[in-house]
């Protein structure tokens, strides 16, 4: 399954696996709703939401990126393998392969676990700043229930990069 987003984040192309996804999804219109629509306006969730602008903003930066996912119907919890990779001037690509899949149970409570990151290189404070993709591999944290509160703040390595260009601007 693959779609594109420009560099307006706005949806530009699926392909016909999606199509059929949202279908068996219950959602045949998916795609066409999304059409137009920036990226960010298709996520309920604010938390995952800014998980999904941190890994991008990497996309971006000229790196594919190999996360999993989940992608749940009412009935089914699915696994999703996932590249985001960038393609183009500024358009990130999305290429999904469907794993496993089990039947839903109840939800867990929403998550009270926070997690840090960086405002402009989008690394996670995880015991040290570390790179998001790996912490979100590392921790499954899109394979959970529910993700961690997001956060932002600046890692050590921005604070210093910001704080010397201040410096030579105040000079």
């Amino acid at each position: 399954m693959l779609y594109r987003i420009d560099a307006n984040d706005a949806l530009v192309h699926v392909d016909g696996a999606f199509h059929r996804f949202a279908a068996a999804a219950g959602v045949p219109d998916l795609a066409d709703r999304w059409y137009g629509r920036s990226l960010w306006q298709c996520f309920g969730d604010d938390e995952l939401r800014a998980l999904f602008v941190a890994l991008v903003g990497r996309a971006r930066g000229g790196r594919t990126l190999r996360v999993t996912t989940r992608c749940d119907s009412p009935s089914l919890a699915r696994l999703v393998a996932m590249d985001i990779a960038p393609v183009g001037q500024d358009e990130v690509e999305f290429r999904c392969r469907l794993g496993a899949a089990r039947l839903m149970t109840p939800a867990l409570p929403s998550s009270s676990e926070l997690l840090r990151l960086c405002a402009w290189c989008y690394r996670a404070d995880r015991g040290g700043w570390r790179d998001i993709e790996e912490v979100v591999a590392g921790e499954r944290l899109l394979e959970r229930t529910t993700i961690p509160i997001v956060t932002h703040g600046i890692c050590d390595a921005c604070l210093a990069e910001t704080a010397a260009a201040l410096d030579r601007a105040v000079a």
